[in-house]
């Protein structure tokens, strides 16, 4: 068992962190504002997180940590809100290079936490103040474009202090369950080469202070159960399948029976993808269940809402101009509120109270009737948007930009899911199709918003069942969800009454955010699949130590 020891312990109170940050952050104004090229902006924002994990393989204990750590981020901004470090190149509209800078700190005295403060804050505005006077050189403000947006929205102050959260569990009682959970793996050694259960837990408090005057203190508590098992077919196909369970609180996560029948549904699922059929490219009808149909709106739509990406021209801004415009059939409505911490008995993960930027979050309406009325926004404005609605999001260390948070898809009107399996059989048949497709589950996806490249997305399914027009189903494997979400956008024709929850990370500039995304079943009447990037090796040369008869764990 390896343990690894804390790096970094809070002795300060809150109260004392803030106030260090505050006396140092004044003090920086008052002399940074008086500058050639003056300060307009500046905050801190400091993470003191923890984090402890357990994990297990074929039912044997694997590992046990805990580490803690805290860093600092300084977001400084040279010039004014109409034109900043931040500001888009000229004739490029690219971004310039602004720049985040991070260092570790120490929470146990004032003064080295000050000391930290001052070094960072000099570098930032040394940094970005060579950013800003090159903007200056290669720009004629005097004839700056009129419509170019401003380069920041100012806010007011906000003041919040939550209480601390507490990370903490059982370690031997949770240790064995995760034994007992990753031991169901060893019974097919020849098919099945790793088996493991973890539970990460992760408590983040996070200090923000700003030139504004907001002092915010967060706590956020996340933990997670994850499996994972993985195999190799007798053509050298390597594949894997796993579950995911995530809650703000212990005792929100499933039971130790249901763990145990997810571990049990993840191993069939393995094994009877090892013998699956490759499903071959294919156009024609689908439905998406809920948790394939919310990563589908993530990844196609809720990308191209991101408002930051719209001030690029390198983007191909495939919504800019369609405010008001009909982009989703009338009983279709979208927002996105991380306000909502829980839906049903499943805690959403991209829930928080103030972004990366001191906004105090808020739902956002972004479509409406299908009809497309608005962007999640950071403090990068838009001409008809020019204020943040608290979406402004990254992971420590990153420059915040305009992110998802919680997307809601809710629809109006809804047919049972047995319903919604007729309806893609009766589209089977009018197309002169032999089945339909069902993807039942997904583990992620990706989208290019860039022009130059194809304006296209690629779901990454793992459970796909090709439905017979005689209500037969088979398994198949192999299969990559792809297009382009306007043609997607404009197929779809139904929902399900039921919806599912999708909880995740979400990858982008800014860093890895945690989010999530709920959703009904949708039926859409024609889509596009190819097969996976193959991804065959070699079998084995010598049998599993597990299939040998006097060999045990």
């Amino acid at each position: 068992m390896l343990l690894c020891s804390a790096l970094s312990v809070q002795a300060l109170s809150d109260s004392e962190i803030l106030e260090a940050m505050n006396t140092e952050l004044e003090r920086s104004v008052e002399t940074l504002t008086q500058q050639e090229n003056p300060l307009h902006y500046l905050s801190y924002e400091i993470f003191e997180t923890e984090r402890k994990a357990l994990a297990s393989s074929f039912g044997q204990s694997q590992f046990a940590s805990t580490n803690r750590i805290s860093t600092l981020d300084v977001e400084l901004r040279v010039g004014d809100p109409e034109f900043d470090n931040t500001a888009l190149l000229p004739n490029t509209r690219q971004n310039s290079d602004p720049r985040t800078v991070s260092a570790p700190i120490s929470l146990e005295t004032p003064k080295a936490l000050r000391q930290t403060l001052w070094a960072a804050t000099d570098a930032a505005y040394k940094a970005n103040s060579q950013v800003f006077e090159n903007l200056k050189n290669s720009a004629n403000l005097n004839s700056r474009d009129s419509t170019t947006d401003p380069d920041f929205s100012v806010s007011t102050p906000q003041e919040a202090v939550e209480r601390d959260l507490k990370l903490k569990w059982n370690e031997s009682k949770w240790q064995k369950i995760l034994n007992e959970m990753s031991r169901v793996f060893r019974d097919r050694p020849s098919e099945i080469y790793t088996g493991g259960t973890s539970l990460t837990g992760s408590r983040t408090n996070s200090f923000f202070v700003n030139s504004e005057g907001s002092s915010i203190k967060q706590s956020h508590l996340m933990y997670t159960i994850s499996l994972q098992v993985t195999g190799q077919n007798k053509q050298g196909e390597s594949m894997s399948r796993s579950a995911q369970f995530s809650s703000h609180t212990l005792d929100r996560l499933p039971n130790k029976k249901e763990l145990l029948a997810s571990a049990q549904q993840i191993k069939q699922e393995l094994l009877s993808l090892l013998e699956a059929p490759l499903v071959e490219p294919y156009t024609g009808p689908a439905i998406l269940s809920g948790r394939a149909s919310g990563v589908f709106f993530h990844e196609i739509l809720g990308h191209r809402l991101e408002g930051h990406r719209l001030r690029l021209q390198s983007d191909a801004q495939t919504f800019k101009e369609m405010v008001n415009q009909e982009v989703l059939p009338a009983t279709f409505n979208v927002y996105f509120d991380p306000t909502i911490d829980r839906l049903g008995d499943i805690d959403l993960m991209g829930a928080y109270r103030f972004d990366n930027e001191g906004i105090k979050s808020r739902r956002v309406t972004a479509i409406e009737n299908g009809v497309l009325k608005g962007f999640l926004m950071s403090r990068a404005p838009l001409e008809e948007f020019p204020h943040s609605n608290g979406h402004g999001r990254k992971q420590p260390g990153f420059k915040p930009v305009s992110r998802q948070s919680n997307l809601i898809v809710d629809v109006s009107d809804r047919v049972p899911l047995s319903d919604l399996k007729e309806l893609l059989l009766q589209e089977a048949r009018e197309q002169g199709k032999d089945f339909g497709l069902l993807f039942d589950d997904i583990q992620g996806g990706f989208t290019f918003t860039n022009r130059g490249m194809p304006n296209a997305f690629n779901v990454q399914p793992t459970i796909v069942y090709k439905i017979y027009l005689d209500g037969t189903e088979e398994l198949v494997r192999g299969v990559d969800l792809i297009g382009t979400p306007l043609t997607a956008f404009s197929r779809i024709v139904a929902a399900s009454e039921e919806t599912d929850v999708f909880n995740g990370w979400c990858g982008a500039e800014s860093g890895s955010v945690p989010v999530s995304a709920v959703s009904p079943a949708i039926l859409v009447k024609q889509i596009e699949v190819q097969k996976k990037a193959s991804n065959e090796g070699r079998l084995p040369i010598l049998p599993a130590p597990l299939s040998v008869e006097d060999f045990q764990l």
